[in-house]
């Protein structure tokens, strides 16, 4: 049988692609992301409570918190104007 190590590609480096690949190595799967733009857009991030579950699966809310402030309440809209 073959036992080659696992590896994975990951496209997209938004929030969920760096915590995908946390997840993998911690799974001892390898993995590279890959991401389309060339330069950075922006550094505002904003979490709702699952991937703030998130961070605390990974161990890494007290980094964030840390440097973030915390929100109680915000509104979003969709790219159409819609409230959701």
């Amino acid at each position: 049988m073959n036992k080659q190590k696992k590896k994975a590609l990951i496209i997209g480096c938004g929030i969920a692609g760096p915590a995908l690949a946390l997840f993998l190595k911690r799974a001892g799967i390898e993995s590279a992301i890959y991401e389309a733009r060339e330069q950075d857009e922006g550094y505002s991030l904003s979490l709702s409570c699952n991937g703030v579950a998130v961070l605390r699966m990974l161990s890494l809310e007290e980094q964030v918190f840390a440097e973030g402030s915390p929100v109680s309440k915000w509104h979003m809209w969709n790219g159409k104007g819609k409230y959701l």
